[in-house]
Order: C-alpha cells, then sequence, then structure tokens
C-alpha cells in the first residue's frame, strides 16, 4: 500500500519502545543506537528508528482501530529491491500483534516459506515477498504491509472493534535455534542475520490507520512533504538523487554510526565505488531542521 494512498486515514504518533540486541547471539555487543523518537511519527518518510534483535515497538491508539472493510493499517519500513528480479528484495521483518489494554495481545497468524537451509547473510541476499505472510517488511521503502482485523474476528479474547495498541516485533531471523523466530506453523522464519550494527533488526517508518473507530483526518503530516528519490539502490559505483526542495545538509553513515560523506547542499550524484558493501544510511535535512533518513546498500 503506497503511503499516499487516499485510504490511509491518520498516522501513528504515540508509542513506546524496548530496543533489542545488535546481535542476539552476541550480547556483549549491546543493543541497537540508531534512534530518534521523531522518526517513527507521522507521515512515512524513509526516516526510521531500528529496532534491533527481537526488539518492538508498541503504537497506542486513543482513537483505536477497528475492522472495517478490508485492511485495517499498514506498517511501513525500508527494505528495497532487487534490480534483477520484481519479487525479490532486501527484507527485513516484523512480527505483528493487537490489543484493547496493552496487556493481552494476540499475534497476527504469519506464515513464511522462505528456504531455512541457508542462513540469509546481512546483505547481499534478497527474499521472495509472495514467500512471507502476515509479517510486516515485506515490502519496500513507501509501500506498507496491510492488515487485515478480520483474522481475529471469531476470537472472544479480543474485541476487534476497539483496538487501542498495535505491537510490531523484530524478527530474529537467525537459523540457531536457541533465538530463532517461528512463525505460526513453527517454522523458522530467515531474514538477513547477523545485522551487526547500531541500526540492527526491523527498521519502522510509520504506521498508516485505515479504519479509525470515530471519523479523523490525518493529523500529522511528514516530517518531510516533498520526494527524495535515489537511485539506483543497490549499487556498486554510483547513487543518483533528485528532491524538489531545498536541501541544507547531506550526510551518509556507515552501519556503526560514523559519518563517511557530508555535503552542504544535494548532490546530484554520490561516488560509493571505494566504499565497503554493506548498508549505509543516507540523512537529508532541510533547512528548517526537518530530516528524511534512508536505507541505501553498496554490493
Amino acid at each position: 500500500m503506497y503511503k499516499d494512498s487516499n485510504i490511509i486515514l491518520a498516522w501513528g504518533s504515540d508509542f513506546s519502545l524496548n530496543l533489542g540486541w545488535i546481535n542476539a547471539l552476541d550480547t556483549n555487543l549491546g543493543k541497537v543506537q540508531f534512534y530518534n523518537p521523531l522518526h517513527a511519527q507521522g507521515k512515512a518518510d524513509g526516516s526510521i528508528i531500528s529496532l534491533g534483535d527481537g526488539g518492538e515497538i508498541v503504537y497506542s491508539f486513543a482513537n483505536p482501530i477497528i475492522n472495517g472493510e478490508g485492511y485495517d493499517f499498514a506498517i511501513f519500513e525500508n527494505g528495497f529491491a532487487n534490480p534483477a528480479e520484481a519479487n525479490e528484495a532486501f527484507l527485513e521483518l516484523a512480527e505483528v500483534s493487537v490489543s484493547e489494554n496493552g496487556i493481552h495481545y494476540v499475534k497476527f497468524p504469519s506464515n513464511c516459506l522462505l528456504d531455512t537451509t541457508t542462513q540469509i547473510p546481512g546483505f547481499g541476499v534478497y527474499s521472495d515477498c509472495r514467500k512471507i505472510n502476515n509479517l510486516a517488511g515485506k515490502y519496500l521503502l513507501n509501500y506498507g504491509t496491510p492488515f487485515d482485523l478480520e483474522v481475529f474476528s471469531m476470537l472472544s479474547s479480543i474485541n476487534v472493534m476497539n483496538i487501542h495498541y498495535v505491537k510490531i516485533k523484530d524478527v530474529v531471523g537467525s537459523m540457531d535455534e536457541t533465538v530463532c523466530t517461528r512463525d505460526a506453523d513453527n517454522r523458522k522464519i530467515n531474514d538477513p542475520f547477523p545485522t551487526p550494527f547500531i541500526s540492527a533488526g526491523f527498521d519502522i517508518d510509520a504506521i498508516g490507520i485505515i479504519n479509525p473507530k470515530y471519523p479523523t483526518s490525518i493529523e500529522t503530516e511528514s516530517l518531510i512533504d516533498d520526494e527524495i528519490t535515489l537511485y539506483p539502490n543497490p549499487s556498486q559505483s554510483i547513487i543518483y538523487l533528485t528532491s524538489s526542495s531545498m536541501i541544507q545538509h547531506v550526510k551518509v553513515r556507515d552501519a556503526l554510526g560514523k559519518i563517511i560523506f557530508l555535503s552542504n547542499h544535494i548532490p546530484s550524484s554520490i561516488n560509493i565505488e571505494n566504499w565497503n558493501s554493506g548498508i549505509y544510511f543516507i540523512e537529508l535535512q532541510k533547512k528548517n531542521g526537518n530530516k528524511s533518513i534512508q536505507k541505501i546498500m553498496k554490493f
């Protein structure tokens, strides 16, 4: 579901965080640090909070979500496509649960048919979104994964016309029995692991509400209201940038948070040919202080 869809009537803004590990198999590395509370508020715009291995974010809604017609809400991450195969992308996944009271949650029954004989590494390997169901993060940047409360309509333990909380919990994609996350059929969920960076795990961008209980208008707008385009992404040599507004600063950080590129205007391109293969984050800041952070990948 595209971020500008007119069926999205509101965006999540209130939440609590429980950040996860940089590497669930090596907790000595500590927890993730790629965190700014503004980056998971309002409209999807590419700015994110990385949850870390097993980390979670819980959105709360004074105006509850209801089981209406079709999908009821959508969760936005920042995956990016395989340029050689339209159905494949670099995906980081998360389980989704809902609650009336913030205490008792029911989890969307997920299914993941990705091969589990070989661990998907931290970067460079793509997943087929057609083999994933009821897990957030199965679509690309600016396209949300939609969820339908109808799957719980026959449960007496929850009122699907009064959902005040949505919990999004990072999938630990390791094939190790001691830390792995499993789907509703007890299959291991294989997603990139390890990603031993301060930006590890599911990257939450936004949650859009399609069916609020009471009439509403969109209360929180995007932090950056113009379109910023990066292409090709991933790339081996050149990343091109276009934007419809004046950008004051451009920074690129590596996965450890070190600034490796800095400009006081938006360049038409960035040469990444001499960078190490891996994941990077590009931060674009307008004169009013608003920021957008997007993920780029170097082969």
